[in-house]
């Protein structure tokens, strides 16, 4: 799916540094937070602004039309390595 696909691309993005693929599905629902939270209002108002790679990662998984898992758990069972 494209969605899972622009997740793991995402999570790729956090992978340097995390020990673990639990550590990693933390950052990554951090990310997925903040993108909802900061990012996503922004784009929905129509704002041009310049993605760095995460964001265009998650960007594309919400543009995808499936729902995004916003759980660590769930995250896990697509980020483990």
């Amino acid at each position: 799916r494209v969605r899972d696909a622009a997740l793991r691309a995402a999570g790729e993005v956090l992978r340097p540094g995390c020990r673990s693929a639990w550590e990693l599905a933390a950052r990554l629902e951090q990310g997925i937070h903040r993108f909802e939270t900061r990012v996503l209002p922004r784009l929905w108002g129509g704002a041009e602004i310049e993605l760095g790679p995460l964001d265009f990662h998650l960007r594309r998984a919400y543009l995808a039309g499936a729902g995004v898992p916003k759980s660590q758990r769930a995250l896990f069972e697509l980020v483990r390595f």
